[in-house]
């Protein structure tokens, strides 16, 4: 479990009645702020294997072996990719779910122990989730086999929740932000991707692993993973050709609408809130994180004056938004969050935040005044996921990613 407010891991034992919980184990510079894949015992009781992502210049996973007498960690096996939780097949070897950046997927792996040396077990379409389960023999094998299908969906600000479906592609859309009048960014399957008016759509740069795509005044800011490291980099939305602005300890970034900065979160303890100037040079110290975490992405009021994003708070647990000014100082608002969202952005006229909520299998948008009260639905849809919303640069089109994931219980043979 993370340890609060600090770069630290713990692996904690308890009896069955949860009674004599310790540490058994420490793993310095763990990162505390992201959900952990969990541990597994092998078949004896004398091991504990898990896998913990370190913080670093440079991103790094490692799966460690614990003696459960003593509590001595070994790591057996380290990447740059993050894998999930292992499942024991036999004394001798794991199972583990890996991620394939190259095809923005999770596989399954086979670890031997204790060299750690793997071997590739699938190779297909799907998308193999963190819950693994294995027969007593260790020769058949429970997994969730998923897949999300989500395209790119427009709709007036008059009339958000009849949306018209853009992009009809195999290969999911995720992130999407407007390019000009006639095209849009978006980001899915690891690359970034332009998207032409009439749903057509070509892959955008050669930059690698691509995560998080903004549109910032004339600009296409994007994070990508070259060279061990997250990577920001600067793009015209004509060009392909990639200015690297940053690499290192970056997280949830935004950028403000006039394309001169960009906003970022450092993950290693203690967060801190940093700006950086599209034209390059050394991001300056905006603010100190709140809670235990900030957990969307950060977002610019259209003003530029405000930045808006949610955190983490324990006991009780809960998430926030937060509304504090764009150059640093006291936080001004907060309000309650009825669920979790990764997605927050300001409202068309600057005066709310919305946010996404998922509830009775739909998410829809809602909002949240500046001047307080209840939040309200914004939009209706009854069935579909949203992973991705904003708004076009006129504030007329609601701009968003909308799709399904499908989960389904595969047995595999280990002969």
């Amino acid at each position: 479990m993370p340890s609060p407010g600090a770069n630290l891991i713990e692996l904690r034992i308890a009896n069955t009645d949860g009674s004599a919980e310790h540490a058994i184990a420490t793993i310095p510079n763990g990162d505390a702020g992201l959900f952990q894949p969990g541990p597994t015992w092998s078949r004896d009781g004398r091991t504990i294997v898990c896998p913990f992502r370190i913080l670093g210049r440079e991103i790094r996973w490692i799966l460690a072996a614990v003696s459960v007498p003593d509590g001595r960690v070994r790591e057996i096996y380290s990447d740059t990719a993050p894998f999930g939780r292992p499942a024991w097949l036999s004394g001798l070897s794991l199972l583990i779910p890996r991620y394939d950046a190259a095809y923005d997927r999770w596989q399954l792996w086979t670890f031997s122990y204790p060299d750690g040396n793997p071997q590739r077990f699938t190779n297909d379409l799907a998308n193999y989730d963190m819950p693994l389960d294995v027969t007593s023999d260790g020769m058949i094998i429970a997994a969730m086999a998923s897949t999300v299908v989500s395209n790119i969906w427009e709709s007036s600000a008059d009339n958000p929740s009849l949306a018209r479906q853009v992009t009809f592609g195999q290969l999911p859309m995720l992130n999407v932000a407007e390019a000009t009048s006639d095209r849009l960014l978006a980001s899915g399957a690891g690359k970034a991707w332009m998207v032409k008016s009439d749903g057509q759509s070509e892959v955008f740069t050669d930059l690698h692993d691509v995560g998080w795509i903004g549109a910032c005044g004339a600009l296409v800011l994007l994070t990508s993973f070259e060279d061990n490291v997250v990577t920001l980099s600067r793009l015209g939305n004509d060009t392909p050709h990639p200015r690297r602005l940053f690499g290192g300890d970056l997280s949830r970034p935004g950028c403000s609408q006039d394309g001169k900065f960009v906003y970022y979160v450092n993950r290693h303890r203690p967060q801190k809130i940093w700006r950086l100037s599209t034209d390059g040079g050394l991001p300056v110290e905006i603010s100190d994180g709140l809670g235990e975490g900030i957990a969307s992405g950060l977002d610019v009021s259209p003003d530029g004056a405000l930045l808006a994003f949610t955190f983490t708070q324990y006991h009780p647990n809960l998430l926030k938004l937060a509304v504090m000014p764009a150059s640093g100082g006291p936080t001004m608002h907060t309000f309650d969050v009825p669920g979790e969202t990764t997605r927050v952005h300001w409202s068309p006229a600057g005066t709310g935040l919305h946010y996404l909520v998922a509830q009775d299998g739909a998410t829809n948008i809602w909002e949240q005044s500046l001047a307080g009260g209840n939040p309200k639905q914004l939009t209706k849809f009854t069935s579909g996921q949203i992973f991705d919303f904003t708004w076009s640069f006129d504030r007329r089109r609601l701009l968003l990613t909308r799709g399904d994931e499908t989960s389904d219980v595969v047995l595999l043979s280990i002969r």
